[in-house]
């Protein structure tokens, strides 16, 4: 229901003519850290490039990460890179993705640096080591 303004009208009120308003502050939401906020998919795990092909984007993968030192995350990898990969880092993802649907990647700009983490289901073992060259998780820190 609105006003003759066209405003939402006034809910009904208590007994005793008090407005019901609750104050108390909303619920913290909870940390993002505790939140596996990947998507979860039925994807297949399987890449569609030939050898040759794949053998060209471990190349690419790798000269991107050049210098920059893995972190093991859960199912996955971390990197910090220079901003200036950025760009490269994005088509990357994307064209990774569209050959391995399975594979996940977050690429987050903080503080002047480019963070890029790659996931994989644990059924993807095996691939995700062919084309970053170390195991998803296993990096000591």
């Amino acid at each position: 229901m609105t006003d003759e303004v066209g405003r939402p009208a006034p809910q009904p009120s208590e007994p005793h003519g008090r407005q019901v308003h609750d104050l108390r502050p909303p619920a913290p939401l909870p940390s993002a850290r505790l939140l596996d906020l990947r998507p979860v998919s039925g994807v297949p795990i399987a890449c569609t490039l030939t050898g040759d092909e794949k053998a060209k984007r471990v190349d690419e993968w790798r000269a991107l990460l050049d210098g920059a030192r893995p972190e093991g995350i859960t199912n996955g990898l971390r990197w910090r890179l220079s901003t200036a990969r950025a760009g490269a880092a994005a088509e990357l993802a994307a064209a990774e993705q569209r050959c391995c649907a399975f594979f996940d990647f977050t690429l987050r700009l903080t503080e002047g640096e480019l963070v890029l983490e790659a996931y994989a289901p644990e059924d993807a073992a095996e691939l995700f080591l062919d084309v970053f060259g170390t195991p998803a998780g296993t990096v000591d820190m």
